[in-house]
């Protein structure tokens, strides 16, 4: 045996080491269930349905004409408002109806039969289309939240 060769045993304790693997767990554990609570929605529902689903029951008409934009709710479901989708030069702006001045949007939004009529030509400018979709507000558990119906559920305008 050759001498002078000592044998060094260095290491982490017992104790450190359990300390150690109980925090990376925990830790570990937290991101999981934050990124999993990230990906869930807050269930919000309208007549007892699934806000999402009574987006199929919306029915409305709207127009634009010399920079009036005319709106009917033709169904039984309230609108509470509308978003425009303003489309100009291969570029869109979405604004919410009653973020434009001037407009006297209902407090209450369209009800069965309500109408309503404004002037948003400040906001069209040289824009080629407009897409008009329904806001409807639901209730969830942290109280009543808005839900946009978009996808197919907007109404193209040509301007």
């Amino acid at each position: 045996m050759i001498k002078g060769l000592k044998k060094n045993h260095k290491g982490l304790s017992p104790v450190i080491t359990t300390v150690l693997l109980i925090a990376l767990v925990v830790v570990s554990t937290s991101i999981v269930f934050l990124w999993f609570r990230g990906m869930v929605e807050e269930g919000v529902t309208k007549f007892g349905k699934n806000i999402k689903l009574v987006c199929d029951d919306v029915d409305f008409t709207a127009e634009y004409s010399s920079g009036a934009l005319s709106i009917v709710n033709d169904g039984n479901i309230p609108i509470f408002r509308v978003d425009l989708r303003i489309e100009s030069d291969g570029n869109f702006e979405t604004i919410d109806v009653t973020d434009i001045a001037g407009i006297n949007w209902p407090a209450t939004g369209l009800a069965q039969g309500g109408a309503f009529s404004g002037d948003i030509s400040s906001e069209v400018g040289s824009a080629s289309k407009i897409t008009v979709f329904p806001i409807l507000i639901g209730t969830s558990s942290s109280g009543q939240k808005t839900y946009i119906c978009g996808g197919g559920y907007g109404k193209e305008l040509a301007v």
